[in-house]
């Protein structure tokens, strides 16, 4: 058999990244790999043909070799110039075809124009990279728009136990702040309000909003919508969402899915929050959260490391965590430090996944049941959230720490802003989800 063709092999990658990340990629989405690459290889032939032209013109347009203008003094044609608009138009084209901007909350599509301003090769492997947490997870995706509007909104609502409106003593409306005047939103503010539309008719059945209907609220030509009624912008620039018993009790189920009623680990404790009975088919597995990469980066940033230091993740699920600070280590400027990691996880597939990447010593065992010994130089981990457990993990975690070592968590931001478990000082508030 011949060497396979460019079409085939891009085509097999393609297959090879849906089967193991588990996303449904378009069927277009080959082709447009294979018309990229195509156009690609045919720019610097292109880019010759223009600079023999320009010469062949610059030569007609002098007599015995002499000119006082030279007719193309602006015009600088290079093969990596036309190759990086090729790429940009590529990967537009390839944030179109899946439909990122309609699943997509707004602060991810600003950092989504930052990111494709000076984008990566155009491969399946960077196609998943970048978009594939959307393919895999389009509705809670459409969820966290909602959950995003509301961790803005007062740090009441920031609590785990209280992003809900209209509940305990909570109000039964929403003020966004910065809607503009009628007749001039902006984009972005036009963005935030189809994100509220969006988590809302998609929980509801309907799909996704036509953008249209945002503008028109905006603009005061529309003052209902699917049980919800609006008053403003007024000239201070705020717009006032009130809702329906039926779009309340939509807005809430909506956070309660996104966040999740998970169910706990070990036994709660009497004063702990208690899960819906109703939810536990939603929930049976909500307790584990992979942590987002740019998350694990993020909390990971200012630990210390240092030559032969000993650490652990108490649950590391899929490994996401431990790849993260492999990642910090290898990034330091001075020579690498050797580290030793150390994890429990209790689900089976996720500790086979984490032994796979070769994450350092995985052991399948509840971490709640190890014995402690304070041997590790540092500890990080994302412990379950429900009621008060992350603080059981916390606490337990701290007896496996050397004196002067560093524990890194993260939590609920119920462990700041409802229970006091941890102070001011000690608290960095991330990004949701």
């Amino acid at each position: 058999m011949g060497e396979p063709s460019r079409e085939d092999k891009i085509m097999n990658a393609h297959a090879r990244i849906e089967q193991e990340h588990a996303v449904a990629l378009p069927p277009n989405g080959a082709k447009l790999l294979e018309e990229y690459y195509k156009k690609k290889a045919a720019i610097p032939e292109l880019v010759a043909r223009i600079t023999t032209a320009q010469d062949m013109l610059k030569e007609n347009s002098s007599i015995r070799g002499a000119y006082t203008d030279n007719p193309f003094s602006e015009a600088n044609v290079r093969v990596d110039k036309v190759q990086r608009v090729l790429l940009r138009n590529a990967w537009a084209a390839i944030r179109e075809l899946y439909k990122i901007d309609e699943i997509a909350p707004v602060s991810d599509r600003d950092e989504l124009d930052r990111v494709l301003a000076n984008p990566p090769e155009l491969t399946p492997e960077a196609m998943v990279e970048i978009f594939g947490d959307y393919l895999l997870n389009p509705r809670l995706n459409q969820l966290r728009k909602l959950a995003e509007i509301f961790v803005r909104l007062d740090d009441a609502y920031k609590s785990h136990s209280k992003v809900k409106i209209g509940v305990k003593g909570l109000p039964k409306r929403i003020i966004l702040q910065g809607m503009g005047i009628n007749w001039f939103p902006s984009y972005r503010q036009i963005d935030r309000l189809h994100d509220i539309l969006c988590s809302l008719q998609v929980f509801d059945g309907y799909g996704v909003p036509v953008r249209g209907v945002a503008e028109a609220i905006l603009k005061g030509e529309r003052t209902h919508y699917r049980g919800l009624e609006f008053k403003g912008p007024f000239k201070v620039g705020t717009l006032h969402i009130y809702f329906s018993e039926h779009a309340l009790l939509q807005a809430n189920r909506c956070l309660a899915e996104y966040y999740g009623d998970v169910l706990p680990d070990v036994e709660p404790n009497k004063d702990d929050l208690k899960a819906d009975p109703k939810a536990k088919d939603l929930s049976k597995d909500l307790q584990y959260y992979p942590t987002p990469n740019e998350v694990a980066s993020t909390a990971l940033w200012n630990v210390g490391l240092k030559d032969g230091g000993q650490y652990l993740e108490p649950s590391c699920g899929c490994g996401r965590l431990i790849k993260a600070l492999f990642d910090k280590a290898e990034g330091y400027s001075r020579e690498i430090p050797k580290i030793h990691v150390y994890a429990y996880e209790v689900d089976a597939d996720r500790v086979a996944c984490a032994r796979r990447q070769g994450l350092g010593i995985i052991e399948r065992r509840n971490f709640l049941e190890v014995e402690p010994s304070p041997m590790f130089d540092g500890i990080f981990m994302n412990p379950p959230f429900y009621g008060r457990h992350y603080q059981k993990h916390v606490e337990h975690a701290l007896k496996f720490l050397k004196p002067g070592g560093w524990l890194m968590a993260i939590l609920p931001a119920t462990a700041r802003y409802d229970h006091g478990f941890i102070e001011a000082a000690a608290w960095t508030d991330l990004p949701v989800n």
